[in-house]
C-alpha cells in the first residue's frame, strides 16, 4: 500500500501541475523573470540539483586559425585526435562498468571512427588546404553528410550525424572557443544530448541537465547517466519559460524542473548534498 500510494501521489501531483501549466498564459517578458515555476518531465538520472540556467552550446561557424600554415595546424589537430580517442575508449569501458553495454552501443561507432585511419588523413589533408581547423573539420562533415545522402541508407545517416558531432568535439579540443564556453556548476539545458556534451560540455562540470521532447531514447539515458548529473527529460514549456541566468532546481528523483526556486527549496537541495 505505502508502494502503490508514493505512485499515486506522484501521478497525482503531475496532474496538478499540468493543469496549472494550461492556465498559465503563454507571453512571457524578455530577460527572464522572478516567478516560480514549476515544469513537469520524465526523471533518467535521479538527485536534486541548483545551478543556473545555461543553453548547451555548439562551436561557432566562423573558422579559427585563419592564416596558420598546414604543418602548425596538423600539430594542433592530433594531439586533440589522440584526446578524443582516449576520451571515448574510456568512456565506452565506462558505459560497461555501469550496466550501460546495450544502451551504449553507439559508442563503439565512434571508437571506430576515430581509429580509422583514412579519416583522420582526409582531416588532416582538408585543414591544411583550409588553412582553418574549423574550415576543415566542417568540410570533413560536409563530405560524409553527402556520401551518406547518396546511399539513403539510415545507418550511414546516422554516421553521418555522429562524424559531424565528433569533428565540433575536435574543433573545441583543438582550441576552445570562448563564445561556447559555459558556466560552471550551471544547469544545462536544450533538445538531446551528443557525445559532444561529454567530450567538451562535461569540462565545465554542470550541476545538472534538463532536456526538451527531443531528449529521449536510450542514447540519451545513457549519455546523462556517463554525465553523472541529475537530469529531467521531456520538460515541457522548457524553453517558453527558462532564461540564461535563471536560477533552476532539477529534481531527477520525481521528474521536476522548478525556474526561480524559493530560498527554501534551495536549501533543502543544498542540505541534503
Amino acid at each position: 500500500m505505502v508502494a502503490l500510494a508514493a505512485s499515486l501521489a506522484h501521478g497525482i501531483l503531475r496532474a496538478e501541475l499540468l493543469d496549472q501549466l494550461r492556465e498559465q498564459p503563454v507571453v512571457r517578458g524578455p530577460g527572464g523573470g522572478t516567478r516560480r515555476v514549476t515544469l513537469p518531465g520524465r526523471p533518467i538520472v535521479p538527485g536534486r540539483a541548483v545551478g543556473a540556467v545555461a543553453a548547451l552550446r555548439r562551436p561557432a561557424t566562423r573558422p579559427h586559425h585563419d592564416g596558420e600554415t598546414g604543418a602548425e595546424l596538423a600539430r594542433l589537430l592530433e594531439p586533440a585526435f589522440d584526446a578524443a580517442s582516449r576520451a571515448v575508449h574510456a568512456l565506452s569501458h565506462q558505459a560497461e562498468k555501469l550496466g550501460l553495454a546495450e544502451e551504449g552501443e553507439f559508442l563503439a561507432t565512434y571508437v571506430q571512427i576515430l581509429d580509422d585511419g583514412r579519416f583522420r588523413e582526409r582531416a588532416l589533408e582538408l585543414v591544411s588546404l583550409k588553412r582553418s581547423v574549423g574550415g576543415g573539420m566542417a568540410e570533413v562533415a560536409r563530405e560524409v553528410t553527402r556520401a551518406a545522402r547518396l546511399t539513403g541508407d539510415p545507418f550511414s545517416e546516422r554516421r553521418a550525424r555522429d562524424v559531424e558531432d565528433l569533428c565540433d568535439a575536435i574543433v573545441m579540443m583543438t582550441a576552445a572557443d570562448p563564445r561556447a564556453d559555459l558556466p560552471s556548476r550551471a544547469v544545462l539545458i536544450g533538445d538531446r544530448l551528443t557525445v559532444y556534451d561529454l567530450l567538451v560540455t562535461a569540462r565545465h562540470r554542470p550541476s545538472g541537465i534538463a532536456l526538451g521532447d527531443a531528449g529521449s531514447g536510450a542514447r540519451t539515458r545513457a549519455l546523462a547517466a556517463l554525465l553523472g548529473v541529475p537530469c529531467v527529460t521531456g520538460v515541457q514549456g522548457l524553453f517558453r519559460w527558462a532564461t540564461d541566468g535563471d536560477l533552476a532546481l532539477v529534481d531527477g528523483d520525481h521528474g521536476l524542473v522548478v525556474l526561480n526556486p524559493s530560498k527554501a527549496d534551495v536549501q533543502r537541495v543544498r542540505g541534503a548534498r
